[in-house]
């Protein structure tokens, strides 16, 4: 893993943040005993479904607990899904991510539309098709039966034999980092 020194095999990794998924945990930590490190989704992309990986990706996209300001926005992009801030940058304009280097537009937020204003990018297949998906995500949701913690808002689902109490591993994680802060 490229999150921490520790090592696994490729195989057993893979299944244990399928399961971790499955779960409902967004913050997947390194299996090993004592490691608070958090798994990066990158590091193992590779090595989960490839429907897992979009599924802990869209679940951590979307469940964000940033509210976001007029200026701030997500890149679009599923493989970056920074979070981006304006500054003095006009949203009619062609924004480039500083992390994946690609242009987006603000004001849809989209990856950029070259050629169409934002009204007719609107008005294009390609803008029915993000609200498409946008749809599908939230029939998951709701087939599922996922529900949001009610302290990060992250999607959380209930294991069939579990009880209704939700454990944020989220804030766990928060509360851990803030604590070796104070210390």
């Amino acid at each position: 893993m490229h999150c921490c020194a520790h090592a696994f095999c490729i195989a057993c990794m893979g299944t244990y943040v399928e399961t971790r998924v499955h779960e409902g945990v967004i913050a997947i930590r390194c299996p090993n005993f004592g490691c608070r490190t958090t798994v990066d989704m990158g590091a193992v992309r590779s090595i989960v479904r490839p429907e897992v990986y979009y599924r802990w990706r869209s679940a951590f996209a979307r469940s964000s607990v940033v509210v976001l300001s007029e200026k701030q926005f997500y890149c679009p992009y599923k493989d970056c899904s920074a979070l981006l801030t304006l500054d003095d940058h006009k949203k009619e304009e062609e924004f480039l991510c500083p992390h994946c280097k690609r242009g987006c537009c603000a004001k849809c937020g989209v990856e950029w539309h070259k050629g169409l204003s934002c009204e007719e990018y609107q008005r294009s297949e390609a803008a029915e098709e993000g609200r498409k998906e946008v749809a599908a995500f939230d029939a998951l949701v709701k087939e599922e039966r996922w529900q949001r913690c009610p302290a990060c808002k992250f999607y959380v689902e209930k294991d069939k034999l579990g009880c209704d109490y939700i454990q944020c591993s989220i804030i766990s994680i928060a509360s851990q980092v803030g604590a070796s802060l104070e210390s």
